[in-house]
């Protein structure tokens, strides 16, 4: 009952629900009271929120306004926006590469774009056309 528009997605963390919704605002309720109690309405996107991982501290979302934002869990700050999609995010996946993690984001864009989890994010590849698996 939080939302005035659409929810599209949604994450559990340790003691919280995360939503996110057609106007582009996040919302977070605590899960540890029944009924879940809202705590935060986050908004950074300026469109629909799509998607979104959980990954150690941090949150990831993706929206139809081709952003990708990452948000500290404990304290809800917004860490940093990645805009390097030319389409709207689909998709957010968390994926173990050895023993270091990464997001891969998938926009309508034809791109699958890999992320560095640590440091500030930067596109670690970008894979735009079909390619022969090994």
């Amino acid at each position: 009952n939080h939302h005035t528009q659409g929810v599209l997605c949604m994450i559990k963390t340790t003691n919280a629900l995360w939503t996110g919704a057609k106007d582009g605002e996040l919302k977070i309720c605590d899960t540890t009271v029944y009924p879940p109690k809202l705590v935060k309405v986050l908004t950074a996107h300026q469109s629909a929120v799509t998607c979104m991982v959980h990954l150690g501290t941090k949150v990831w979302t993706g929206s139809l306004d081709k952003s990708i934002c990452v948000w500290n869990v404990a304290n809800y700050q917004l860490l940093g926006c990645i805009a390097d999609h030319h389409g709207y995010l689909m998709q957010l996946a968390p994926i173990l590469k050895v023993d270091s993690w990464r997001v891969w984001s998938v926009a309508n864009d034809k791109t699958v774009k890999i992320w560095e989890v640590e440091g500030f994010y930067q596109t670690m590849c970008e894979l735009d056309e079909p390619k022969a698996l090994r």
